[in-house]
């Protein structure tokens, strides 16, 4: 849409002014596909369970449907939906844990130990269990992020090591609060409250811990689906190298997964615990086919950047199709985009080896149009060499808020270099830029422009506008959008 680019005498390309609407999303017959693909994604997945529901009730004489047995479904369900939502996370970022299942029983068997035998009161020992998820975490973090070992390998070591330490802890026993070890009676305060947990009594026989799952996914589907942290979580899962480049703090935000991911294990084996009356050494062992089932049904991709709460995959258009509608005004000031790829064993790769002076000249201002100085991108004799290889030689360009120029030249042609040093990721041997009036700097080059790299840094798994924003979001806390 907009006018054809016009070849200028130099054999740079420059096109007159034209909008591009970065809004994420789409065009509607987009949004219509991939709302169909996943309406006919969960419908499938719902009719099954309606089959294999009937199934059961016909061979229970209907007490399978019955309203007693499904809330008994839907307890036992929240303890695999509330530890999903942990891993859900660490699978978003881009990586695997599997110690959440033995760190299930270890932090009820610590619960257990600190309470009824070592005197600590319910709330210290409930902290307590806590405090071990955290430290969990931090272990499968350091050893996936800092020692670099794969997480399937580190987190199923974790595994192992957790188990045995649990069972050594617990000294293989069964723990039940009715009957301490030590022959002392708990504080019936505290025991009331432990219980009350997951037992408090709610209309209609709904079970506590339906009502935790709830609150939970309320919590998850924000931090997913509303929140930096999950749009962040997502765009490190979809291409850590891309993400490294647009300067996310990955280390950080796999360490917050795999944290989240041991504390949510943590609240699960509580609630069992409270609401079961014992905890033993492997009560999680059961959980990890279960809880791996749920979250990749759910819609979680094993490759990372994708998954969502509320069981449908997330809205990833094609990052090859922005939103393209004339008449709205473009998010960002200025666009910078890389030349498409040249067809040099076409036409031959005679002198592409050595870029001429001044290959790429930009648009030139005309009269009645703002001073570059004061609007815009200015080049002036911009060079950059790596070793004997001239990348740029004597650059000049301008570029004005409401074009978008394109830049093209055969290959080693120094597109990519400029575009480098115009975001701050290279730095010119020699020239001068300004932006808006104002010197160039790296700090200012990363603030003002924004750069979505070709492939492999790329993120597919975003549209073309988050691809864009990644890295410079306006909030904080919340979500662009």
């Amino acid at each position: 849409m907009g006018t054809r680019p016009q070849h200028s005498g130099d054999g740079a390309m420059s096109s007159e002014p034209r909008i591009l609407d970065t809004t994420p999303g789409g065009t509607l017959q987009e949004r219509l596909r991939f709302a169909g693909s996943s309406i006919a994604r969960i419908g499938g997945l719902l009719l099954a369970v309606l089959v294999i529901a009937g199934v059961f009730a016909v061979l229970s004489e209907g007490r399978f449907i019955g309203i007693a047995n499904l809330l008994g479904l839907l307890r036992a369900m929240s303890t695999i939906a509330i530890v999903g939502m942990g891993l859900t996370l660490v699978i978003v970022v881009g990586e695997i844990d599997l110690s959440f299942g033995a760190l299930y029983g270890l932090c009820a068997t610590v619960l257990a130990v600190s309470w009824m035998n070592a005197g600590l009161s319910v709330y210290g020992a409930i902290g307590l269990a806590f405090l071990v998820a955290i430290a969990v975490g931090l272990f499968n973090g350091f050893f996936t992020t800092i020692v670099k070992v794969p997480s399937f390998i580190a987190t199923l070591g974790a595994s192992t090591l957790i188990f045995g330490f649990t069972l050594f802890l617990g000294k293989t026993q069964t723990y039940n609060p009715a009957y301490p070890a030590t022959g002392r009676p708990l504080d019936p305060a505290q025991l009331s409250f432990f219980t009350g947990l997951s037992n408090q009594a709610l209309p209609f026989g709904f079970p506590m811990q339906g009502l935790w799952m709830l609150g939970a996914a309320v919590l998850f589907a924000f931090l997913l689906g509303r929140s930096l942290f999950g749009f962040r979580l997502k765009a490190i899962g979809g291409n850590p190298q891309a993400a490294t480049l647009a300067r996310l703090p990955v280390r950080k935000y796999k360490f917050a997964a795999f944290i989240l991911a041991g504390m949510m294990a943590c609240l699960a084996a509580v609630l069992d615990f409270a609401f079961v009356g014992s905890a033993s050494p492997s009560g999680g062992q059961s959980l990890l086919f279960p809880v791996f089932a749920a979250v990749i049904i759910g819609g979680a991709s094993l490759s990372g950047g994708r998954g969502t709460v509320v069981g449908h995959p997330a809205r990833c258009p094609p990052p090859g199709d922005p939103d393209q509608r004339p008449g709205r005004p473009a998010r960002r000031h200025l666009c910078t985009a890389d030349a498409a790829r040249q067809r040099d064993d076409r036409r031959g790769r005679a002198g592409s080896a050595h870029p001429a002076k001044r290959s790429m000249i930009g648009a030139r201002p005309t009269p009645g149009e703002p001073s570059p100085a004061r609007e815009g991108v200015v080049i002036r004799g911009l060079s950059k060499r790596y070793g004997d290889t001239i990348a740029l030689a004597d650059l000049e360009l301008d570029a004005r808020p409401g074009r978008i120029l394109g830049v093209a030249g055969p290959n080693g042609a120094g597109k990519s270099t400029m575009v480098k040093i115009l975001a701050g990721e290279a730095t010119a041997d020699h020239g001068a830029i300004t932006i808006d009036g104002e010197p160039w700097s790296s700090t200012l080059g990363w603030r003002r422009v924004a750069v979505v790299h070709q492939e492999p840094q790329l993120f597919p798994n975003l549209t073309v506008a988050e691809n864009v924003v990644v890295g410079r979001e306006r909030s904080r806390w919340l979500r662009h959008g």
